[in-house]
């Protein structure tokens, strides 16, 4: 994290890890299905090259709805953040760029799984009672694999 020249050592300390605990409660709450509604500001957007999606019920509802599909397919979902860079853009916006896996693995009897690596790039604002939601997500997909079933003998 880049110092903002307006917040102390101490602060930035601060906003990393409150930014780096909405990420991992982002990725828990995708994966166990469980709305994401709050995690976002009213304000915000979630784009993709799919196009975006405006304000955090509708984020949420997507969400939703990809958790289900992935249900109904036999899947469990797995999400995970690497490289996370974040840069104060001032005292209550934050820039977080990383590197995220997402993973539906398939169960037994279940279709084929899926694996998308991605650019996400997002900004995070700390509210009026310093609370850190999500302003703006945008990702863009880099890698996209079909996972193939494990082969039980290769000879």
């Amino acid at each position: 994290m880049r110092p903002d020249e307006s917040m102390t050592k101490a602060q930035l300390a601060e906003a990393r890890g409150e930014i780096l605990a909405l990420l991992a409660e982002f990725t828990y709450r995708i994966d166990a299905g469980i709305s994401v509604e709050e995690l976002f500001d009213q304000s915000a957007v979630f784009a993709t090259p799919r196009g975006p999606t405006e304000g955090p019920a509708a984020i949420a509802k997507l969400f939703a709805s990809i958790y289900e599909a992935r249900k109904s397919e036999g899947h469990i979902s797995r999400h995970g953040n690497m490289n996370v860079r974040i840069v104060a853009i001032d005292e209550k916006h934050f820039e977080v760029r990383h590197l995220m896996l997402a993973m539906a693995l398939p169960q037994p009897h279940a279709s084929l799984g899926a694996l998308l690596v991605g650019d996400q790039t997002d900004v995070v604002v700390r509210d009026t009672s310093g609370i850190y939601r999500f302003l703006k997500r945008t990702l863009t997909p880099m890698l996209e694999f079909s996972l193939t079933p494990k082969m039980e003998s290769r000879q």
